[in-house]
């Protein structure tokens, strides 16, 4: 398993896969063939990086880290590559001799893997959750302290105080926030809207249900127009963790050592989930993004509320991701902005009603395990059609092509008409 910092780092929306990932492909040729002298670069996209590429913000991410030297686009919607996001870089130096030609593929989460290099370094040497589980009840250790017998104490906790940095700052600026948001599809914000209706009369179930969708929209409203937030797993599911986390801090007044513990017990998931399944939208669909989100947002929850052992841990996770199993990723016009915001609003609320569940069922005996929904998770990505795998072509993407700017993307990709940019 990989280290807790390839879960949950700080990068620019809308898509941890599109965007993240990308730059650290690009700064990956930097940091080894720009003392070469690069003249031009050639990027050539493949799969869901051709296809929703533009809409994922995808060549302003590679633009910024290449703003200077000229680069052309190659968006290939013809050739199926191994994986569906694949980046392929071709370095040039005078008279267009060929430096390097180097092939990346980004797995989830902004975690990339480079074609010809060694894989990183599992930080973690565990099968699964059980094992470490086991660990942590047989030495009577919290997740935090697990964790640190693996990864040096002092970088997780620069790591979780940069989480709420994020966590918070993002929330503020995106509540700050009205009108439309620009891009494929026109979309109106809504964060800032859905807080102020909260009115006196209000139940206390109204209060939390207007206050946890309002912060994972404003989240998620940042992400998608190319803000900084945590990829917990992903930038399309950031607003799943950040908002209950808020809810729970401002309520509770849980200490920085109980913080630290809930986002190690959401974290002890992620790993696994990044060994054993997926956090790619394009590889296990929505259920891989906002239905992971979910577990480690109910995992974290569970402890910052109610101080969860392991036990209830996982059993948080579990109830969370077995309801999201299946789930499609079928975004309008190639954006992370319809369904993928109101989702998140909506399952924040679902996990903390999976903490709540798992917090009534305490003792008794669980029948599913974290460690199975995480192989039902990966088996039923893999039987899902492309179509419902982030590639803009079935479901909802595929209905509700309802402007002309979109309508006309499509017909791009469709035709083929022209496949090179050059910038």
């Amino acid at each position: 398993m990989l280290s807790v910092k390839e879960l949950f780092k700080v990068g620019h929306g809308p898509s941890s896969s599109h965007t993240i990932a990308p730059m650290r492909m690009c700064r990956y040729i930097l940091d080894h063939y720009e003392k070469e002298g690069i003249d031009h670069l050639r990027i050539t996209l493949y799969g869901s990086f051709a296809l929703t590429g533009k809409g994922h913000l995808l060549d302003k991410a590679v633009d910024e880290v290449f703003e200077k030297y000229p680069h052309e686009y190659v968006w290939d919607i013809k050739t199926q590559p191994k994986h569906p996001n694949t980046m392929r870089v071709e370095v040039f130096g005078k008279k267009m001799k060929l430096i390097a030609d180097r092939t990346f593929v980004s797995v989830g989460g902004g975690t990339i893997q480079v074609e010809g290099d060694e894989p990183a370094k599992n930080i973690y040497p565990y099968k699964d959750f059980a094992e470490m589980k086991a660990i942590i009840k047989k030495e009577k250790l919290t997740p935090f302290q697990f964790l640190c017998k693996h990864e040096p104490k002092e970088e997780l906790i620069k790591l979780y105080e940069e989480m709420i940095k994020s966590f918070e700052g993002t929330i503020k600026s995106g509540l700050s926030k009205t009108g439309v948001i620009p891009g494929l599809v026109a979309f109106d914000r809504r964060a800032k809207a859905v807080l102020n209706s909260i009115t006196a009369n209000d139940t206390e179930w109204e209060r939390r249900t207007k206050t946890v969708s309002a912060y994972a929209m404003a989240t998620n409203e940042e992400a998608v127009e190319y803000g900084l937030v945590v990829t917990a797993p992903t930038c399309g599911s950031a607003g799943t963790m950040p908002a209950p986390y808020k809810w729970a801090v401002d309520k509770y007044k849980p200490s920085k050592e109980r913080i630290y513990e809930a986002f190690s017990a959401a974290a002890l998931i992620g790993i696994t989930i990044k060994q054993n399944g997926s956090v790619a939208g394009a590889t296990g669909g929505c259920q891989a993004e906002v239905g992971v989100a979910t577990a480690l947002a109910a995992a974290m929850y569970s402890v910052l509320v109610y101080n969860a052992d392991i036990d209830e841990i996982e059993k948080a996770g579990e109830i969370a991701l077995e309801q999201l199993l299946g789930m499609t990723c079928d975004a309008v016009g190639q954006c992370a902005y319809v369904p993928c915001i109101q989702r998140n609003a909506i399952y924040a609320m679902r996990a903390i009603s999976a903490a709540e569940q798992a917090h009534l069922l305490k003792g008794q005996r669980q029948l599913v395990r974290i460690d199975d929904a995480i192989a039902i998770l990966y088996e039923s990505g893999n039987e899902l059609i492309d179509g419902y795998k982030e590639t803009s072509k079935l479901g909802l993407a595929k209905h509700c092509k309802y402007t002309l700017k979109f309508t006309k993307d499509i017909q791009f990709h469709e035709e083929n008409k022209s496949n090179k940019e050059v910038c």
